[in-house]
């Protein structure tokens, strides 16, 4: 059995849940260690909440990470994560270095086949990409129905200050759909993962036609939903009152709430069922089955609201 430190994002830890290796798990680091250990996000990680960090993601402790008796470090890119540590490496403390994909581009699938071949898990990552390529598929041919998906715009924001473009995991999926990207027409560099809106402002503010702001933060299973209007409130506000408050899309509240924390497959089927409702696609089931079959929650009964967020819907 091969032990990893996850220097990287809670998305690991996602893809370690799916995969069915969550106790390979001996190690994380600071930024996935708080969702570990916070009340609000435990229903998702309680599994991790017993372990020790490593220190922060990107230039972690390498004393501590000598001192683990894990077999490898699931690091991702050179430049996120584990920079304090040559880029061309490929162990550190005779610990195998898995610079591996999470989240950039939308490769969460690929990371978790490379993370069960490693871990000798393949049975299970197999399980699980096919369960994300039947959602993306189911999804895919009923979009595909749809002539013209582009005439229909969006906005990702992950804040009121903050949108997502090009390589960034969120706005990958959500282009997918064939609805445009307004942060990809104002982001040009592929390389980049998104944007300032107050440095944008007046880029964004020439999209005044587009028809959704889809506002992607993380949303914890314990809310109540009372809690996740007052999230979806708190944002509105800010929003409303930024540099960007002349659009129609903000004045007409039209704005929702899509979980981060999710696989992207299923942001891609929460989003698309948003932008085209009338396609067929259950992502209820969708997500019910991603709860039940690829994570550790326990316990918990399921509300639409935790996981997507439409004014005026609920």
């Amino acid at each position: 059995m091969k032990k990893l430190i996850v220097v990287n994002t809670q998305r690991v830890l996602d893809i370690c849940m799916g995969v069915g290796i969550s106790d390979r798990v001996v190690a994380t680091n600071d930024y996935a260690n708080q969702y570990a250990t916070n009340i609000d996000s435990q229903y998702m990680y309680k599994a991790f909440a017993s372990l020790p960090s490593v220190g922060d993601r990107k230039t972690p402790d390498l004393e501590s990470i000598a001192k683990s008796d894990a077999d490898a470090i699931y690091a991702g890119s050179e430049k996120y994560y584990l920079t304090n540590v040559d880029s061309g490496a490929t162990s550190y403390a005779g610990k195998t270095i898995l610079r591996l994909a999470s989240w950039e581009n939308g490769g969460y699938a690929n990371g978790a086949l490379m993370i069960g071949f490693f871990t000798d898990a393949d049975e299970g990552a197999e399980k699980f990409v096919r369960w994300m390529d039947s959602v993306e598929s189911k999804v895919g041919s009923e979009l595909s129905k749809i002539s013209d998906k582009s005439s229909t715009s969006f906005l990702n924001v992950s804040s009121a200050t903050y949108f997502g473009a090009q390589a960034d995991g969120v706005a990958t999926t959500l282009t997918k759909i064939g609805a445009t990207n307004i942060g990809n027409t104002i982001i040009t560099d592929t390389s980049k993962v998104g944007g300032s809106v107050p440095t944008y402002a007046e880029d964004i503010n020439k999209h005044n036609d587009l028809d959704l702001i889809i506002y992607t933060p993380y949303m914890y299973l314990n809310y109540s939903d009372e809690q996740v209007k007052e999230k979806y409130n708190t944002f509105y506000s800010s929003l409303s009152t930024g540099k960007i408050s002349a659009l129609d899309a903000v004045k007409n509240q039209d704005i929702v709430m899509i979980n981060y924390e999710l696989p992207f497959c299923l942001v891609y089927a929460i989003a698309a069922k948003i932008l085209f409702p009338d396609i067929d696609v259950d992502v209820d089931g969708m997500i019910k089955e991603y709860i039940d079959d690829y994570t550790d929650v326990e316990s918990y009964t399921y509300i639409p609201n935790h996981f997507y967020y439409i004014p005026g819907s609920a």
